[in-house]
Order: C-alpha cells, then structure tokens, then sequence
C-alpha cells in the first residue's frame, strides 16, 4: 500500500474535513467534465474539425487497442505507449455523454444514426 503524495495525512483528517474536501473534488471535476463536453461537442458540431477530431478518437482506440492483453502491472509499467486508465474511463464518460440525445427511444434523432456505419469502409472508428 503506497500513500499518495496529494492526501497524506487523510486518514487523520475529520470526518467533516474529509466530507467538504470530496464535495469540492466533486465540484471541480464536474466543472472539469462539463468544460470537455462541450469542448468535443463544439469539435463535432463544425465540419472543418469533426473529422480530425473523429480521427483522433480512433487513433485512441487503436493504438491502445492492445491495452485490454496487459496481465499484470510489470507488463503494464514497460507499456508507455498505453494511455492510462483514467483516460479510458473519461473517453468512455464522455462518449456515453455524446450519445445522450440518442440514447432516448422515443428521440426523433435515434432515426439519424445509420446502423450500417461499423460495417462501412467509410467509418472513422
């Protein structure tokens, strides 16, 4: 067990200290969180940078398509071309995020979405 650098002395903390310093954490990244969203809703909604920015996802996902084979954390330490983590689980939150308007079945823009793309020789991911 390593103690992190950020919150040493945590577990001397109060439980009120503890509680408001979370709540501000939590405060911070939705702030974080909304300022990604619309920083990628704003890169897909103008044409000039919806493909760069659909190209750079893919690029993602395919260079680290090999993350998911990593057995053990000395093969991980050796990987530095994987991206960590954190970055898989804020991607996937912000795609799911992205998909809110069609994620409704009763939302006229599910009918936009062609089912054939992942089978297309056109599609970017």
């Amino acid at each position: 067990f390593t103690r992190s650098p950020f919150f040493h002395g945590a577990a001397e903390q109060s439980s009120s200290l503890m509680d408001s310093t979370r709540e501000m954490l939590r405060q911070q990244l939705g702030t974080l969180i909304v300022i990604a969203h619309k920083t990628f809703y704003n890169f897909l909604k103008h044409t000039e940078t919806r493909h760069p920015t659909l190209q750079w996802l893919s690029n993602c996902l395919q260079d680290n398509a090999g993350k998911n084979q990593l057995l053990n954390e000395i093969q991980r330490a050796f990987s530095q071309f994987n991206a960590s983590d954190g970055f898989f689980l804020n991607t996937s939150w912000l795609v799911a995020k992205l998909c809110q308007p069609f994620a409704n079945s009763e939302s006229k823009k599910l009918f936009q979405i062609d089912s054939r793309y992942c089978s297309s020789p056109l599609r970017r991911l």
